[in-house]
Formats: structure tokens, sequence, C-alpha cells
């Protein structure tokens, strides 16, 4: 779901690092584990698990960071508290305003690109927030993105910060359908192959009998973002409930129900990240069709067209 919408510094303790992701505090803890409420906390598709900074902490002045490979960073997604439930949420305290810096250029790593202030509801939902367009890194030096705390809502309960999610976005590219492959195919309906997903004509169409059926896709090549799925014909039963796993990481998302006469367009499922920014999960795409919409004239589900979006690629 995506929503559009200086201060003084603290003293820091140690910074708290991990491979491509870091942030300025954490809160200790023996018994769930060291590393429990650190920023990988807040990279793991879960709303149960959070970056918690140190209890100590002012919480304006605490950052993380998220490396980027050679890209164009274009917004920034957060679920700004711990989105438990609404107590945990309203407990801890939450973003509210946060300085974005991006450094690095095809020169050097440690070289300022952009900045920019932006601001969040208080609301438990995923939000995205625009940045401006900043094509970042070279052919081999890195990149990296810098998110400070400006400014929090107050929590209820307790003073210190707490964030379930985030992840920077990278502008999003079209992937060829001929760099399509299906890994797995699933059942199908005679003439109506999986291949009639991928051939870019919204006249034919993939069709297959019974719920929960299931397929794998491996674009080589391709960090993928989104997975778009174009209903079939208005007779036949539509994707409902779908599950997609990638990196072992799953998401599930419902989408809308197609209306009458309305035309055939892709529904964006927003794939998961593992390292913080969107494009981030490599290799093979489980897709599973938990559920569908029943079929006026079809019982078979059917799909139109898949479609992908990728924001990094490495060339074989």
């Amino acid at each position: 779901m995506r929503r559009l919408a200086i201060v003084s510094l603290v003293l820091l303790p140690v910074v708290a690092s991990a491979s491509g992701f870091r942030a300025s505090s954490f809160k200790k803890e023996t018994r769930l584990g060291a590393n429990f409420w650190n920023i990988a906390s807040a990279l793991d598709g879960n709303l149960e698990t959070c970056w918690m900074v140190d209890p100590e902490s002012e919480n304006v002045g605490e950052w993380f960071e998220v490396d980027v490979p050679r890209s164009e960073v274009d917004r920034l997604g957060l679920v700004i508290g711990w989105a438990k439930d609404e107590a945990t949420f309203k407990d801890y305290a939450r973003i509210k305003t946060v300085k974005v810096e991006m450094f690095g250029d095809a020169k050097a790593e440690d070289v300022k690109v952009a900045e920019a202030t932006i601001s969040f509801e208080d609301t438990m939902a995923p939000q995205w927030v625009e940045l401006p367009n900043t094509k970042l890194g070279g052919e081999i030096t890195g990149a990296k993105v810098r998110v400070t705390v400006t400014e929090v809502y107050p929590g209820e309960d307790y003073p210190n910060l707490a964030v379930s999610e985030l992840i920077v976005g990278l502008k999003e590219l079209d992937v060829p359908n001929t760099a399509i492959p299906f890994k797995t195919e699933p059942p199908s309906v005679a003439g109506h192959a999986p291949a009639l997903m991928v051939d870019n004509n919204p006249a034919t169409f993939w069709s297959g009998t019974g719920d929960g059926l299931e397929f794998d896709i491996r674009p080589e090549g391709y960090g993928v973002s989104s997975l778009g799925i174009v209903p079939g014909p208005a007779g036949s039963a539509r994707p409902k409930t779908v599950e997609v796993t990638v990196s072992d990481l799953t998401v599930s998302y419902t989408l809308p129900e197609p209306k009458a006469g309305e035309k055939p367009v892709p529904y964006w499922v927003e794939l998961p990240s593992v390292v913080g920014y969107s494009g981030s999960a490599w290799g093979t795409i489980h897709v599973k069709l938990v559920d569908s919409y029943p079929g006026a004239k079809d019982p078979n589900v059917a799909i139109g067209e898949l479609k992908l979006k990728y924001t990094t690629y490495e060339a074989l």
C-alpha cells in the first residue's frame, strides 16, 4: 500500500552493524537473543518483530543505513511503529519525520548525492513516501542510504522508538516476457498452457482446475521486486489469495475482485526484500494460488498475463 503523503543530535552508542545494513543502536536483550531487537528485525517481513532502539536513547538522531547496488532510489517504505498489534503500536514511540541522505557515486562511496526530509502519518499501515529520483553507485563503488530520525510520535507507556518494517525503494523496470521461464509449471486445462501467461497476448490465457495451484519462475539475472497478475476472461474463476515465496520469505496478498466490464489490468504484489531494498530477494519465485473468486461460466481459475518488475540486473 503506497501513501504520499532541524534538530539537535544526541550522543550515540557504538554502531550496531550487519552485512548490508546498520543501525545506530538497539535494545540489548539476553533472554530473547543478543540481536533480537537489532535492525534485521525490521527487514524480515514480520510485523511481530521490530527494530527497537536503546531505551536510554532520546530517539532523535538515531539512524539506520541500507547498502544498495547501482540503482535509482525513488521512495522509502516504513511501518513506523511496532505493529504487532494496536497496543504495541501505541505503547512505543513511532517515527514522525526523518532525514534521508543518499551517498555514493562512480567516484567516491562517501560523497553525499542527495538529501530529503519526509514525514509519515501516525498509522499502523505500511507507508511509501516518494523521494527525489536519485541515481547511486558506479561499476565498482558502492552506495548507501541513511535514514535519521528527526521527530517521533511519543509512546503511551515506553519512550523508546520501535519500527516493524523498513525498505528502500528502487526504481522499477519491466522484465521482458521472454526472460520469464517456468522452472515448474502448474497443471493446465487443454489448450490453455502456462506459456500463454507470458506471451504478451491478452486474448490468450492459462487455465487450471481447483485451488492451491503452484508454479515456480526464475528470471535469471534479475532482482525482481514486483509480480503482476492479469486475471483471465470474465467468465472464468479469478485468482483471489496469492502466496509468493522468494529467498525463504513468504508474503500473502488478497487480490481485489474484478468488476464486471472492467478492463483487465495487472494486480501488483510486492516481493519481500532480504537486505533492506526492493528487488533484493534473488532466485526462484514460488507462486501459490490459494483460492479464487468463482467464475460465472467456467469454474477453472484463469490468468491472462504474468508480469514482473525488477530493480537490479546482473548480466550473465
